[in-house]
């Protein structure tokens, strides 16, 4: 009974509205529920889209640090190689061409 009193009640306002609204409000509001579940859907995907570009970022960053740690290192043994360069070309014996 209680079903029956509930779809006369929808047939009811479907009708009054769509002769004073021109449209079926209970429809209408079932079409927006729709929308806005496909539309959470959508959010939620995004935002793990998001969480895995952010965590993606995250591991770039770390390696970008641990490259340029690396290379400050390099650097410094390229400094050491040449200060011993030096040394080693300013120890050298010269001794004069006697053909110039």
């Amino acid at each position: 009974m209680k079903d029956d009193g509930a779809a006369l009640n929808r047939t009811v306002l479907a009708q009054f509205g769509k002769s004073v609204l021109g449209f079926d409000p209970v429809e209408k509001y079932e079409e927006i529920c729709q929308d806005n579940a496909a539309l959470d859907q959508r959010i939620k995907k995004l935002n793990e889209s998001i969480a895995k570009k952010d965590s993606r970022i995250a591991e770039l960053e770390s390696d970008k640090r641990h490259l340029q740690d690396e290379m400050e290192e390099m650097d410094d043994v390229a400094e050491q190689l040449e200060r011993k360069r030096k040394a080693r070309v300013s120890k050298r014996v010269r001794f004069d061409d006697p053909q110039s």
